[in-house]
């Protein structure tokens, strides 16, 4: 399970990991026994007693194993693919110094006071994941590494492709639309699949680094890496991908992958970094980790009430005090209140 994740709050939830594994193992077993291999679909046949029935008959397959393509090749092909990709890069050693002093008050303090264990869990949470960064900093290297695994399966004109990410439907939607003319039309139908042998975090594409929000910046601590992801990433899992299914299709690589969208062609214009080292802008990276500085400090009480957040036309979205409301005033621009 991703790190987050169905199990990671403890014993407690145990229940559900072994409830929820229960389901998906007996649906897949049910599924398992209705596929017949040894069969395979006859000639149409006309039925009739009072009404015209059409049906097929099931018909023994030849002895010889899996069928094979026109091309020769076989009908069921699997490629694997781990990638090596920079994040962002760190922040300067004294802002992640800073932070880390930070969240070690925030938690010594909760422990300090008996907080809830909801509170205690996040507070040391947010101490470990600025501890991992503060390491990288000082280690000296500009960029800490992820890696990530592209999975491929190809059955007769159908694929199925698994990335160990939480990849936004974009992705998805990139995969299939490119997929037909990547394959020349052998692969007619794909099913795109995240979480798949494992979970690094959120796989934004790129306009989304422009936007902001929990999948380009929180998630960075939900999912404990040392850094954010970069918009470069999204546009090499989809043509990852697309290499996997056009040498499955016995396809050329390097001519045969269909152009991307103009949603996955990275423009060289653009530059994401901010002034402390983070993608997004320090001002929103900056927000959310007060948010999390609050929950703590209140035990878990204080949220940005809906009603002390007011939209302001293009300018960004700038969170004021309600009338008798402890919320903070920020200036985010320009995300959405539901970003925050």
């Amino acid at each position: 399970m991703p790190f987050c994740g169905v199990g990671a709050g403890g014993p407690e939830q145990f229940d559900d990991l072994e409830r929820v594994g229960a389901m998906l193992g007996g649906a897949a077993l049910s599924l398992w026994a209705s596929i017949r291999t040894h069969n395979t679909l006859g000639n149409q046949k006309i039925v009739q007693s009072v009404a015209v029935i059409s049906t097929y008959e099931y018909t023994p397959k030849e002895e010889g194993g899996l069928e094979v393509l026109d091309d020769g090749s076989p009908a069921l092909q699997v490629r694997s693919t781990r990638m090596t990709m920079p994040l962002a890069p760190y922040p300067p050693l004294d802002v992640a110094r800073e932070r880390l002093a930070m969240f070690e008050a925030e938690r010594d303090a909760a422990l300090e006071r008996n907080a809830p264990a909801g509170v205690h869990n996040v507070a040391q949470r947010m101490y470990t994941w600025a501890k991992k960064i503060e390491e990288g900093a000082a280690s000296g290297a500009v960029a800490p590494e992820q890696e990530v695994e592209v999975w491929s399966l190809r059955l007769n004109d159908i694929s199925i492709v698994g990335v160990s990410g939480e990849a936004l439907t974009e992705l998805s939607l990139e995969v299939k639309e490119r997929a037909v003319a990547t394959t020349r039309g052998a692969i007619r139908h794909t099913i795109f699949c995240g979480y798949s042998n494992g979970c690094l975090g959120y796989i934004p594409p790129p306009k989304c680094f422009a936007e902001g929000g929990m999948e380009v910046v929180e998630s960075t601590w939900n999912y404990n890496l040392p850094s954010q992801l970069t918009p470069a990433w999204a546009p090499a899992v989809v043509d990852t991908a697309l290499r996997s299914l056009c040498a499955l299709t016995g396809g050329d690589e390097e001519t045969d992958v269909a152009a991307p969208s103009s949603d996955f062609v990275l423009r060289t214009d653009e530059v994401f970094e901010s002034d402390d080292g983070q993608i997004d802008g320090g001002v929103r990276y900056n927000v959310l980790l007060q948010v999390l500085v609050d929950f703590i400090r209140d035990d878990g009480g204080l949220s940005l009430p809906k009603d002390g957040i007011e939209e302001k036309a293009t300018s960004g979205v700038e969170a004021e005090p309600a009338a008798g409301s402890s919320a903070k005033q920020w200036l985010c621009p320009p995300c959405k209140p539901s970003r925050l």
